[in-house]
């Protein structure tokens, strides 16, 4: 066999070898952190008990002071809405690998819910217990009510 030909074999192996790895970690995550209904119950949790150390932070965070502490692990940070209106995110956890990363967390918005798709405020019908959105290629945004102000999030890339 010519070295050419082996050498595009062994290329050929490997990218394959890369993308199962890549499949696998996505598999192995969501499997691991017990899927998405799992996830929301775990950080609906921590917003509920948490709740009145949340809402004391909003207004400091809002200003551009530090915030409280509020008991979760998360980085926060002011969110603008294509209107002018503010929202506060609050990621709690990430998964995956490069482009296929996935951000999950809360958010605290006295406007109503967020499409993160294109960061406007989303109309929800009556029956619907939240919204999927999807932008530009295969990213897609999940996002349900968990009290008052406060709201799940999923972002997938």
């Amino acid at each position: 066999m010519p070295a050419d030909r082996r050498k595009t074999g062994l290329l050929w192996i490997l990218c394959i070898g890369a993308v199962s790895l890549v499949m696998l970690s996505s598999f192995l995550t969501h499997w691991l952190s017990g899927g998405t209904d799992a996830r929301f119950e775990k950080i609906a949790s921590m917003v509920t008990e948490n709740l009145e150390a949340l809402e004391a932070s909003t207004g400091p965070l809002l200003s551009g002071e530090a915030a409280p502490p509020f008991g979760i692990k998360c980085t926060a940070t002011v969110e603008t809405l294509s209107d002018g209106g503010q929202f506060i995110s609050y990621q709690t956890d990430a998964a995956g690998f490069g482009s296929q990363t996935s951000y999950y967390g809360f958010y605290w918005s006295p406007e109503g819910m967020v499409d993160f798709a294109d960061y406007t405020l989303a109309d929800i019908p009556d029956t619907a217990v939240g919204i999927k959105t999807e932008a530009e290629g295969d990213n897609w945004f999940y996002s349900e009510k968990i009290t008052g102000d406060w709201y799940y999030f999923e972002w997938h890339f």
